[in-house]
């Protein structure tokens, strides 16, 4: 944040920095988890999101603030300036991510929703706590400096030069560190000048395309995928244990058919249908089926006086006397039949002829959490239901196996994972438009975040990454990311005054920095999880890596470059001798000549008389 100096290094500001994302993070935990908001292991990513926004953010206004206080403003002065630019520039960014979130709090899937309300809550007490706790430290942080007291140990003074200003004379070196000059911003305005010429523009816009055009494909081929085994690590005991039932035994998952409180004796031919649809199923085990109709039907038709009432037309077997048929039930399960004891509940079992109130079959599905795709797991799933559902309505029969909480979000999470990212590039785009109202940049900076978040989830697929609830998360926070990597380039673009290629060099060379050293930051904090072993954190650094890689070349290549192209020329009416220039070039010499009335009245060099005379004989 600072500099090379003993005073203005900014060691303690860069902790207050870290210690406001600390306490958003505290204030947006608790409140979700009073209005009793559930919490999940996934949550534990929110803290490397509020880090990268935070420090964002700090990087912005400090710099804000040490170019104003270059250009010679007083500590109070600056503190206005840097809240007028960079606070506006990250009240934007904040501003999207929360909206962004809020929405996609609004999702069918729990977990997400839940973890977008935490998330969302905790970008706005991020924002409030660095313009307020952050920059109040910062406000210290210049008294310190004013008076020559040492950054941290601001007992001790710096060695006394009257000559010294804070952030306005050469930086003296720190420590062993005796390089003084800032190396960023001289040579990011070299690299702008060299950026906004034609073959350099040229030769990104390739390069913008084909990496659009891979990412694109990757989105295409990505398949739905979820295990549970990915989330123990690989030389796990159980991992192994997986393994070995994989290579070398016949896996299944077990499920149920539940049935409701029916007339059981009325809809027995439906039971049938049941019994031929746990025997038929191209999705279930042969012979692991358990269904007491047909074996309680077989045990009739061997014992009296139940036989007396069996009856078998064309494969439809039943009992045609009631009485018989709830009685010899409970007898059957009390005697040859006590396996299917928990699978018939009578509604009351001293007299069972009041009915059953529910029962069940069960078998084995030839499909695995730990062997199959995500598609071939949601297709059983589906089609399971659908065979149950004709053989007796989905209200009064279910299948369901405890793997279906898993694979139920097959069918949701490629539509809720689009769904998240329209709605958060529609966001973006109408809250950049308000702010920015600029159309050329407002479309510039919706365009490099939008590719951001297409590049980070099509490029995740040449790195083994399928989609699922985890992955939607982390496209989250990949979306929040690049709104700081691009949104705060834009703002100070806007901002600028000059020609397309003057601003965006203006542009980059005074926001460039502070979003480098962002990116750059959150880049070095994430390599700590490259030897991960756990699921979670490898998708978690595959999905940072390529946010911060492809939010840099977006933010900091292809935006500049949009911008040189389209961005449009913004010329600063500085003073009245320009606008009267301006007129005389565009409404002809009587109106200049009262252009150069106004002029003598503002400057007071001639007087009032004479130019009324000059202007009456002009007419």
């Amino acid at each position: 944040l600072g500099r090379r100096d003993p005073v203005d290094c900014m060691v303690g500001v860069s902790f207050c920095a870290v210690l406001g994302v600390g306490m958003a993070l505290c204030a947006s935990w608790g409140l979700a988890a009073g209005f009793g908001v559930i919490f999940t292991p996934l949550h534990l990513n929110i803290p490397f999101l509020l880090v990268g926004l935070g420090v964002d953010d700090a990087f912005i206004l400090v710099t804000e603030f040490q170019r104003a206080s270059q250009k010679g403003q007083g500590k109070t002065e600056a503190m206005r300036t840097a809240m007028r630019v960079g606070g506006m520039s990250i009240f934007i960014t904040s501003l999207t991510d929360f909206l962004a979130f809020a929405i996609g709090s609004t999702t069918q899937l729990p977990a997400l929703s839940a973890f977008c309300v935490y998330a969302g809550l905790g970008v706005i007490f991020d924002f409030f706590f660095q313009v307020t706790f952050f920059m109040a430290c910062v406000s210290l942080n210049a008294s310190r400096s004013e008076n020559q007291r040492r950054d941290c140990i601001c007992c001790f003074r710096a060695k006394s030069e009257p000559d010294h200003i804070p952030y306005q004379t050469p930086a003296r070196g720190c420590c062993c560190f005796k390089c003084t000059s800032d190396v960023l911003e001289p040579n990011f305005k070299r690299y702008a000048s060299t950026l906004v010429t034609w073959p350099c523009r040229a030769f990104i816009c390739a390069l913008f395309l084909i990496f659009l055009g891979l990412s694109s494909n990757g989105i295409h081929r990505m398949q739905v995928n979820f295990k549970l085994d990915w989330f123990l690590p690989a030389d796990s005991y159980l991992n192994k244990a997986f393994k070995w039932e994989k290579d070398y035994f016949v896996s299944s998952t077990p499920f149920y058919v539940y049935i409701k409180d029916v007339d059981y004796y009325n809809r027995q031919v439906e039971l049938n249908r049941i019994q031929t649809f746990l025997q038929t199923s191209k999705w279930i085990v042969e012979q692991s089926t358990s269904f007491w109709f047909p074996d309680f039907l077989s045990w009739c038709k061997d014992t009296t006086p139940y036989s007396n009432y069996y009856q078998n037309v064309s494969g439809i077997v039943s009992l045609t006397n009631e009485t018989l048929f709830y009685n010899g039930l409970s007898t059957y399960i009390n005697s040859n039949g006590s396996r299917y004891i928990r699978d018939i509940q009578f509604i009351d079992s001293s007299d069972p002829t009041r009915g059953i109130l529910a029962s069940r079959g069960s078998g084995q599905i030839s499909v695995t959490e730990f062997t199959n795709s995500g598609k071939e797991k949601y297709e059983a799933m589906t089609e399971l239901r659908s065979e149950c559902n004709d053989a007796m309505n989905y209200n009064d029969a279910r299948v369901f196996s405890n793997n279906f909480l898993y694979w139920e979000e097959f069918s949701l999470i490629r539509g809720e994972l689009i769904q998240n990212i329209l709605i958060a590039v529609a966001v973006m785009f109408i809250i950049v438009f308000v702010m920015i109202v600029q159309w050329q940049v407002v479309l510039s900076v919706a365009l490099a975040i939008g590719a951001t978040i297409i590049n980070t989830l099509g490029m995740s697929y040449y790195w083994g990454v399928e989609l699922n609830s985890v992955v939607t998360i982390f496209v989250l926070i990949s979306i929040g990311l690049s709104v700081d990597y691009s949104a705060h380039i834009g703002h100070t673009f806007k901002e600028s005054y000059g020609t397309s290629i003057e601003r965006a060099v203006k542009a980059l060379t005074n926001t460039g920095p502070p979003v480098f050293n962002a990116i750059f930051s959150t880049f070095i904090a994430i390599l700590v999880l490259a030897n991960s072993k756990t699921y979670i954190y490898k998708v978690f650094f595959q999905f940072f890596l390529l946010t911060t890689l492809f939010g840099g070349f977006n933010g900091l290549v292809v935006l500049p470059a949009l911008l040189a192209t389209i961005g449009g020329d913004k010329i600063e009416a500085s003073s009245p001798t320009d606008v009267l220039e301006a007129g005389r070039k565009s409404i002809g010499g009587a109106s200049a000549l009262m252009l150069e009335k106004k002029e003598s009245t503002v400057d007071g060099r001639n007087s009032l008389a004479g130019k009324s005379t000059q202007l009456n004989n002009a007419l």
